[in-house]
Parts: C-alpha cells; sequence; structure tokens
C-alpha cells in the first residue's frame, strides 16, 4: 500500500467515526455496542495515522536505505568508512547508525571504496485488495439475510456490509460479526446465520 492509498483509508475512518457520532450524538446515553466500534476505528486510525507519518518522514529524507542489517555487520561498515576517511584528509563525510538504518551524507567522497546510496522508495508491504462482500451474496440469500438476521431492517443491513467491507483481515470481521450476533441477539445456528458466515469467510480467502 503505498502513502495515497493509506491517505485514502486513513480520511474513510474520519468519516465512518463521525457518522458513528452522528448517531449518538442526540442520544441520553452512548449503547456499548456503538462505543465499542468507534473506540475500534479510533485505535486503528491510530495505527494507520503512525504508518502513513513514517511514510512521509522517509520521503523528506535524502540518502538512505530500508534493508534491515544485524548490528554487527553496520558495526563493521561503520568502522571501513571511519578507517578510509583516516587515510584521505581531504574526506568530509558523516556516518549515523540509528534503528538498524544506516543513514550516509556526504559533501566530497573521493575514495574509489565508498559506494554512494541514491534515495529509494520506502520498502512498503503491499496488500492484496480484497472483492467486495456483495459479490458473495445471491439476491435470495440478501432478502434471507435481512429478515432473518437484520429483524427486516435493510439499512442495519447495508450498514454492516460497508462495516466489514473495510476490514483487512479475517480476524476483524469475526470479531465485528461477535458484535451483531450480540445486537441482533442471533442463534448460536442456523441456516442463514451460517450462510452469511460463509460469505464473509469466502471474501478473504
Amino acid at each position: 500500500m503505498n502513502k495515497k492509498e493509506l491517505q485514502v483509508e486513513i480520511e474513510q475512518l474520519i468519516q465512518s467515526i463521525r457518522l458513528h457520532y452522528s448517531k449518538i450524538n442526540e442520544e441520553v446515553r452512548i449503547p456499548s455496542i456503538e462505543l465499542e466500534l468507534i473506540t475500534a476505528k479510533i485505535r486503528k486510525l491510530h495505527e494507520k495515522s503512525i504508518v502513513y507519518n513514517h511514510m512521509h518522514y522517509l520521503e523528506e529524507q535524502g540518502y538512505f536505505f530500508t534493508a534491515q542489517k544485524p548490528l554487527e555487520t553496520l558495526e563493521k561498515t561503520k568502522v571501513g568508512i571511519e578507517n578510509t576517511a583516516a587515510q584521505d584528509p581531504h574526506t568530509s563525510m558523516s556516518v549515523e547508525i540509528k534503528d538498524e538504518k544506516l543513514l550516509v551524507s556526504s559533501s566530497q567522497i573521493n575514495a574509489p571504496s565508498i559506494e554512494i546510496i541514491q534515495p529509494s522508495e520506502p520498502v512498503v508491504e503491499k496488500k492484496s485488495l480484497l472483492q467486495d462482500l456483495n459479490s458473495f451474496i445471491s439476491l435470495n440469500n440478501k432478502y434471507m439475510f435481512i429478515s432473518q438476521l437484520f429483524w427486516g431492517n435493510a439499512d442495519e443491513y447495508r450498514s454492516s456490509i460497508q462495516e466489514i467491507n473495510q476490514f483487512t483481515t479475517k480476524a476483524e470481521a469475526e470479531d465485528y460479526l461477535k458484535v451483531l450476533a450480540i445486537k441482533f441477539k442471533w442463534p448460536s445456528e442456523g441456516e442463514a446465520l451460517e450462510s452469511f458466515f460463509n460469505c464473509v469467510r469466502n471474501r478473504f480467502k
């Protein structure tokens, strides 16, 4: 995931939190279900904001590389550069080892054994895009889910599908299904319940 995609996710989370707030703004007391959802989304927003800020920091750096190296290897690299600098008094450089990343800046490097590390794009793990949950639900199943699992409320059904579509892992979706089960008092088993769970699981396969 690149920085722009992450920014879109952050904006969607903020909009979702605002939507929850608008629902409970005029309530005398905050429903526990809504409070749990808001808390989970705020925690997710905090985590994604940390990643976004780190990516922004990397873009502002001059010379760096993100490959992780053992501490022993970094120490040897540092010693090798210092020895070369001692042999050539006309070379001006600074070396800093921090958080297992090697940062090198130089105004003039004449020694042939020194390699200038050019700026590179930050290495960010790419996640595969998940399909819309609606693509796994047939029209007949949709009406069955609304009728038997969401008390005939199509708006609650659509809202729940939108929430699940925002999750990127099956664990997040399963936690949310537990919240729905409490909210709508789902039975422990049943055809509609099993079909709905299977549709959610298929989205993360």
